[in-house]
């Protein structure tokens, strides 16, 4: 049985990754002998994995030959600083959850002397030349991940969107779990006075990039029509985005439902399970798998997306529209109301996808089935 070594945020860290871990671990159970490597061990929050050991990220050198691989969970955040150079010294598997490392280069390369930030952007980027300059035509043209790909022994990607960007490295795509129960999401009764003729819902931290206030153009033009649409925001609000603002503007307050942070992922669920459709629009996208439209999905609740990065590679199950499209938006919302039943059906089809390609013990088997690969493709050469 492989021995692995799995070095990740966990709760009560703000990361969907976090949680992402706890629920692939406890599918581990029987597959593989799994140690923890934490950024601190003594706030750790995961009952069901109290009885594995686990260490601080910072002891793995000293443990590493302990275990077959560390497996490394890498997002854009600085929840990831000490996982990152954890994978650079001692090389092992990297679930690369976003193609880009922006942010978690903003806050710590970026913050260095000039000369730091132009090696790492040469690295990344050999033809910007010795002033660092770059002709930059999107977001994923600096990621910040070249470094880290080429110490890997291997790479897990959860679209072929990232894995097709990730050059030659040994890599596998592997869905992104949607943990979900037996059967769909009990649906929002409509049956009794002044009920809603649909209500949709936008989950996880509320950022620029997801778009809300498209979303907020498109209810008010629904409700200019007559609709009687409500929205659900299920989630902590940014400080950069100027929510109470927007929805004064266009006269939603009643019309617009603010949860703040959520404590818990079951009543972050319950949120996301009031709602008939959610709304999770990404722009710019940095190849970035949404935990939100998977839960959705789990709770047979379709979603609306972009039709780019991993959004694109989703079922047809999900309406998916061109990017920025406010006419796109407003069509598939109207459609939506006008038609519950197919929502319903579109819904159950999200939830068998979910039940048939995404159950984390699935995920799980077809992990450590390709690491185990993974370590018999690696030459050993004693003499």
């Amino acid at each position: 049985m492989l021995r692995l070594a799995w070095v990740s945020p966990f709760p009560p860290e703000r990361s969907g990754i976090a949680d992402y871990s706890v629920d692939l671990v406890e599918a581990l159970d029987g597959l593989a002998e799994v140690t923890l490597f934490a950024n601190d061990v003594n706030t750790f929050q995961a009952p069901s994995l109290d009885h594995l050991n686990r260490w601080p990220i910072g002891t793995l050198s000293e443990k590493r030959f302990e275990f077959d691989l560390p497996v490394y969970q890498m997002g854009n955040h600085l929840l990831h600083r000490k996982i990152y150079q954890q994978a650079l010294l001692n090389p092992g598997i990297v679930m690369l959850h976003e193609l880009s490392l922006n942010g978690l280069f903003h806050g710590t390369v970026l913050q260095q002397p000039k000369v730091a930030q132009q090696r790492e952007i040469i690295y990344e980027r050999p033809d910007s030349g010795k002033d660092g300059q770059l002709g930059l035509n999107s977001p994923t043209d600096l990621t910040f991940t070249q470094r880290l790909v080429d110490c890997a022994l291997g790479v897990v990607a959860h679209s072929h969107f990232v894995a097709d960007r990730l050059g030659d490295c040994e890599t596998k795509v592997l869905p992104f779990y949607g943990k979900s129960s037996d059967h769909v999401a009990p649906w929002p009764k409509r049956d009794g006075p002044h009920q809603p003729d649909i209500v949709f819902a936008c989950g996880g931290l509320i950022t620029p990039a997801k778009q809300i206030d498209l979303v907020l153009d498109a209810l008010q033009q629904l409700v200019a029509d007559g609709l009687n649409a409500q929205l659900l925001l299920v989630g902590e609000v940014v400080p950069e985005v100027p929510l109470a603002g927007w929805i004064a503007e266009r006269n939603l307050a009643d019309q617009v439902t603010v949860t703040g942070f959520v404590e818990t992922i079951e009543q972050f669920e319950s949120h996301l399970a009031d709602a008939d459709v959610v709304i999770n629009l990404r722009q710019p996208t940095m190849g970035e798998t949404s935990a939100v439209v998977l839960r959705s999905m789990a709770l047979g609740r379709p979603a609306i997306v972009f039709d780019e990065g991993w959004y694109g590679e989703l079922p047809d199950c999900c309406v998916k529209i061109p990017s920025g499209s406010l006419t796109d938006l407003v069509q598939a919302m109207k459609a939506s109301a006008a038609d519950l039943d197919k929502v319903q059906q579109m819904g159950e089809a999200c939830f068998a996808q979910i039940q048939a390609h995404h159950q984390p013990k699935k995920v799980a088997g077809e992990l450590v089935g390709w690491i185990q690969e993974t370590i018999d493709k690696i030459p050993l050469n004693l003499g």
